[in-house]
């Protein structure tokens, strides 16, 4: 499905400016040795795997969590494991996913391996709504994709927007008043999506 939300064009511009301005150190996030399981009774999943960040390096992060479903296990739980080195991941809320089925496709009778597409949409800080799309044949991939996609998005607007930051000081000094007013737009640019007023008082602090 194409874009079709104007908070989705403007995430769609966001990411590209966050890929230029970080080029190769831009973070590509993938899960390997995935494992699910379902209490049904419960109505409890309990997932676990290794998280990768990568970029011009790579990062590797052993999580394991529960919850009210899939999204909400594996949501929640590689929030908690990267707040810590991305303060911009806090006040972000899960509100919902969902359902698409393309039957255009797929065997001509039964249909069963028709592609499915998820809409995730999430709440960050500022009560802001993202949405996040990702379709393939198997929902529960669809759902996990959709989730990293997510989270790849915010964790790269942070970094982009502190580079730009850094960058805007950086140009001060310089009297590069060029690249100062070059700088500001990206900025610009990137927080209207979500607030990062927190992070850079953390960053100033530090």
């Amino acid at each position: 499905m194409e874009l079709t939300l104007p908070e989705e064009l403007l995430q769609d511009k966001n990411k590209k400016i966050a890929q230029n301005i970080l080029k190769n150190e831009y973070i590509k996030i993938k899960i390997c040795n995935f494992s699910l399981q379902e209490d049904l009774a419960k109505e409890q999943s309990q997932i676990e795997g290794t998280l990768l960040l990568v970029s011009s390096e790579e990062q590797a992060y052993e999580i394991r969590g529960a919850g009210k479903g899939l999204v909400d296990a594996l949501f929640s739980t590689i929030i908690k494991k990267l707040l810590h080195d991305y303060i911009s991941l806090e006040g972000i809320r899960f509100l919902e996913f969902m359902v698409s089925v393309d039957l255009s496709k797929g065997r001509r009778k039964s249909k069963s391996d028709a592609p499915v597409e998820i809409c995730l949409v999430i709440s960050n800080s500022s009560d802001k709504e993202l949405y996040f799309r990702y379709k393939s044949k198997s929902i529960i991939s669809a759902l996990i994709n959709a989730i990293l996609k997510a989270i790849e998005y915010l964790i790269n607007i942070e970094l982009a927007v502190l580079r730009s930051h850094e960058s805007i000081a950086e140009a001060k000094e310089r009297n590069r008043f060029d690249l100062v007013e070059k700088w500001t737009f990206d900025l610009v640019e990137l927080v209207k999506t979500t607030s990062y007023e927190k992070l850079l008082k953390s960053k100033k602090k530090a």
